[in-house]
Formats: C-alpha cells, sequence, structure tokens
C-alpha cells in the first residue's frame, strides 16, 4: 500500500521504483481512487531509491494521464513523503 499524506490540498503518494509487473494494476487502482477521493489541488509521488522498472513508469504514466484529465498539477520527487519514516510504509503495491 502506499504512504499517503494530504497536507494543504497536496496528495502525497509513495511509488515503489521496484514495482513488479503483478503489482502494476493494483497500485494504478490505488492511487487513481486516491486521488478520486480526496480531489486535490495538486499530486506528488515520491520515487524510492533505485532506478523504476516498467512496472513503476507505467504507473507514473497513467497518474500523468488521470492527473492531466483533471487538470491537476504532477510533480514527482525522490525518497518518502511526509511522515513515512514514522509510519515506515513507503511501498505502492508492496505485499
Amino acid at each position: 500500500m502506499p504512504t499517503v499524506a494530504f497536507v494543504d490540498g497536496t496528495l502525497s503518494l509513495s511509488l515503489a521504483a521496484d514495482l513488479a509487473v503483478p503489482d502494476r494494476a493494483a497500485a494504478v487502482r490505488t492511487m487513481q481512487a486516491l486521488v478520486l477521493g480526496h480531489r486535490p489541488d495538486r499530486v506528488l509521488v515520491h520515487l524510492t531509491p533505485g532506478p523504476p522498472t516498467s512496472a513503476a513508469l507505467s504507473v507514473l504514466a497513467r497518474l500523468r494521464r488521470l492527473c492531466e484529465t483533471l487538470s491537476l498539477p504532477l510533480g514527482l520527487a525522490a525518497g518518502p513523503p511526509p511522515g513515512a519514516r514514522a509510519r515506515g510504509r513507503t511501498r505502492a503495491g508492496a505485499s
């Protein structure tokens, strides 16, 4: 599950750079539900360290299309979102 923070209109989500192909669909569904449920002013994706897999890039592409459709700015950051270290959850689609 992704780490989620919603502060001052910004929805911050984590995405594992090493996301596996079988986990891609679940990550996309989860992130889409969070964006549509929170209706943020902007979305910021925090990518975990390491080179992104094709599955992680695919999730980013799907999220980019969703944000464009909703006219939401989308940003990408390295490292965990705020508060992730305290909770210890930083991966989207992780089991």
